[in-house]
């Protein structure tokens, strides 16, 4: 008699199951090990996407960061030239004063005023 779990039984001895069901067992292993396969190539397949994707993020923010770094540098530069000039102008304010200061200070001497009294 046949029992329903694949196995022929005789007087208490049981057999081996038929051929047919261990081609059926391997076929099974071997569609899940190409199933498992297929789906392990498909998730390597989406991890380099998300990684190129990633990397031409970071390859954009470096652009973008250079271009802001050039932008700054030159305002720096354009900010310090224009301390430079202020600088050297201020000397040369600095040195009229000095001479209209002395110049001031002999015409003083000269007429013999006060200091209240002069310029």
């Amino acid at each position: 008699m046949a029992s329903s779990s694949g196995r022929e039984t005789s007087s208490g001895s049981s057999t081996i199951q038929n051929s047919g069901s261990e081609e059926d067992v391997e076929a099974q292993m071997d569609q899940r090990k190409r199933k498992r396969m297929t789906s392990n190539r498909e998730s390597a397949r989406k991890y380099r996407m998300r990684k190129q994707r990633h990397l031409e993020g970071l390859v954009a923010t470096v652009a973008q960061l250079k271009n802001e770094n050039q932008r700054i540098s030159q305002s720096i530069n354009i900010a310090n030239q224009r301390m430079k000039n202020s600088e050297i102008d201020n000397s040369v304010l600095r040195a009229e004063m000095t001479k209209k200061v002395r110049s001031s200070v002999g015409w003083r001497h000269f007429v013999k005023l006060p200091a209240s009294q002069g310029l």
